[in-house]
């Protein structure tokens, strides 16, 4: 994804993207562990 852009509604669409991306990203990271898809 692009990291800057001079268009405004692109730049907030794009952090409200990562910022979806980041809870639902903490959301899913226990469970991650808790099922065995990944090792500590």
């Amino acid at each position: 994804m692009s990291t800057g852009s001079t268009d405004a509604h692109y730049t907030e669409l794009m952090a409200a993207l990562r910022q979806n991306l980041k809870r639902l990203a903490d959301k899913i990271e226990p469970k991650v562990y808790e099922h065995d898809f990944l090792l500590r």
